[in-house]
């Protein structure tokens, strides 16, 4: 079964950006591909784990940013790797993450679905659609339960 995760997520930082700040946010992101290969099979491809997807959006104290993936290394787990990482670039800057708000996460599935396949009525799941072999969720999660791997729960 292919699987893909989109996720778009705001962080919210104690203060403003500076420019300084600004730039190494940005360093932030370009350093977190190894980050997010950790784990992942030799011989997978690189798009099948998860990445930040284009630039990230910095306005005042909230940040905007995509992530996306495959298999491996999955979106939220993605979004806590690189949450470790912001202290060792902003910390200088006196910048700290205070909040995590995911505004949209979707997970699409391809394969072979029974006929009449029902999706179950479930908080989490804001909107569900199957149309010929694709499977398309959208959650409605908050970043705890990102920590609690409701995503991955619903998968299997």
């Amino acid at each position: 079964m292919w699987l893909h995760f989109r996720m778009k997520t705001e962080l919210l930082f104690s203060s403003e950006f500076s420019a300084e700040a600004r730039d190494a946010f940005l360093k932030a992101v370009q350093d977190s591909k190894p980050l997010f290969m950790k784990g992942v099979p030799k011989d997978a491809d690189p798009a099948e784990a998860g990445h930040i997807e284009g630039t990230p959006l910095i306005d005042g104290n909230r940040v905007e940013l995509e992530f996306i993936s495959g298999t491996y290394t999955r979106v939220h787990d993605a979004l806590f790797r690189f949450r470790k990482q912001i202290p060792v670039y902003l910390g200088k800057h006196r910048l700290g993450l205070r909040d995590i708000s995911v505004l949209e996460y979707v997970i699409t599935m391809k394969g072979e679905f029974p006929e009449g396949v029902h999706i179950p009525n479930l908080p989490f799941i804001a909107e569900s659609s199957i149309e010929g072999d694709t499977l398309t969720l959208q959650l409605n999660v908050t970043a705890a339960d990102l920590e609690n791997k409701v995503p991955d729960r619903l998968v299997k």
